[in-house]
């Protein structure tokens, strides 16, 4: 048999083609090993970037919603403070009743303004909305100038003329005016934050501590 050269390359062709093939469907399926990593790895780092986003928000709105409940709480003693100025003030709107009440010590609600003085001045500011504390150190100050106002009036009422007795009377009902005017503008503040917290998703506001 003569041995023709083209005969080996013959021969090899087939082997490299073979082997060829194997080698590039060894890449194919690496290349595809590491693609499917990085998806996997792209999936996950996107899932928790979102879970992490829901997290806050939800961490904020819990956070938002407990100034308002606070605000809420506020309001309400505010409310039945000023109810309480106003039947003090029924109860002093005559010189013969300032005099009974402070020589008799006849029973009316300054006991019970002072439990609301308390009550407003108790409550943490920094546990309020930020829009909110201004308005709240208001009420809680016509609250306590209105019970200064009356204890200063029962302690020197022998002394006070006419004019100071007028005097008296117009201050307490311009304060309790103010004070049930105020409640209403703090209710309705109020509600202006709940209806922007509820609409308002977390934009990575601090939260106060």
């Amino acid at each position: 048999m003569d041995y023709m050269p083209w005969s080996a390359c013959l021969l090899i062709k087939p082997t490299l083609e073979s082997s060829s093939g194997s080698d590039t469907a060894a890449w194919v399926q690496a290349v595809g090993s590491v693609l499917a990593i990085l998806v996997a790895v792209g999936v996950a780092w996107y899932q928790a970037r979102k879970q992490q986003e829901l997290n806050r928000e939800t961490l904020w709105q819990q956070y938002s919603m407990s100034l308002v409940k606070s605000a809420e709480t506020f309001a309400e003693i505010a409310s039945a403070a000023s109810k309480v100025l106003k039947r003090i003030s029924s109860q002093l709107d005559s010189r013969t009743k300032v005099l009974a009440a402070a020589e008799d010590r006849l029973p009316f609600d300054m006991p019970e303004l002072h439990r609301f003085e308390r009550a407003l001045d108790g409550v943490e500011l920094h546990l309020l909305p930020a829009q909110l504390i201004t308005p709240a150190l208001i009420l809680s100050a016509n609250v306590r100038q209105f019970r200064i106002k009356v204890e200063m009036a029962l302690q020197h009422c022998r002394s006070m003329d006419s004019a100071a007795f007028d005097d008296l009377f117009a201050t307490l009902a311009a304060m309790k005016e103010s004070t049930a005017m105020s409640v209403e503008d703090f209710r309705v503040k109020v509600q202006e934050v709940f209806d922007a917290t509820a609409a308002k998703p977390w934009k990575g506001q601090p939260i106060r501590g």
